[in-house]
């Protein structure tokens, strides 16, 4: 019975409407309330854009005047810094020429100086070898020739890693005569000024007591010089005799 009902209300419906519909307000009010809602969505994501672009508007802003703050910072830096090194260089060459010219000084002081010394030392040797005839001035590691009696030559040689203030002496001796000879031999060492510092001895008294070379013979004889504590030689003299 209700679908009977139903079905004449649906005819009656249209037969005063004339075939048009019934409720179309309803209807417009509907589509007017999506239309509606739409644009507030359209307007409220315009809105989110325009925040946004602002946004990004600012932080560049920000990062231009950073960027601008930061140029200005290097550009006053790097300024200061040329300046400081300019100022640092100016003082090291004014310096570096101040040092040449004290060197300069200093090595024309001491080339005088040496000359000088080398006057006074050669003055000295000249007046102790007048005083002391017969001095040799002693040098070390090398061979001095002598010819001298029986010595043929002499070689001084510094005695290290002793508490004795010593020197080894090398005496090469020869027989050039046609006899039999038994040398005999004093070395005297001095210093600079000419005090004796030191002796030894070849022959009688010495070590090589009672040593005889036959004709054409040569020898070597090592021995130990003792110097005085602290004193140092630089001459020595040599007599050889033969028996």
């Amino acid at each position: 019975m209700s679908g009977a009902f139903l079905g004449e209300a649906r005819e009656y419906a249209a037969q005063e409407s004339g075939g048009e519909e019934i409720f179309p307000r309803q209807r417009d009010h509907s589509q007017r309330h999506t239309g509606e809602h739409r644009h507030h969505a359209s307007r409220h994501e315009l809105r989110k854009r325009i925040d946004s672009l602002r946004k990004h508007r600012l932080i560049l802003s920000l990062m231009t005047t950073g960027a601008l703050m930061t140029c200005v910072v290097l550009a006053f830096a790097t300024h200061q810094l040329q300046s400081d090194l300019s100022d640092v260089k100016t003082t090291l060459t004014e310096e570096r020429e101040a040092s040449r010219a004290r060197l300069g000084e200093a090595e024309a002081n001491l080339a005088t100086t040496r000359k000088a010394l080398k006057t006074a030392l050669a003055s000295m040797d000249a007046l102790v070898e007048k005083r002391i005839p017969g001095l040799t001035k002693l040098r070390f590691d090398q061979v001095i020739p002598i010819e001298q009696g029986s010595v043929r030559d002499l070689t001084f040689t510094r005695v290290r890693g002793s508490e004795k203030n010593a020197y080894e002496l090398k005496t090469v001796i020869e027989n050039k005569s046609a006899a039999p000879v038994s040398p005999a031999a004093s070395i005297v060492l001095f210093d600079e000024v000419g005090v004796q510092v030191g002796r030894t001895q070849i022959g009688p008294e010495g070590k090589s007591e009672g040593l005889t070379l036959r004709p054409g013979e040569i020898r070597s004889l090592f021995d130990v010089v003792e110097i005085d504590p602290g004193r140092k030689a630089h001459y020595f003299r040599l007599e050889a005799t033969t028996d």
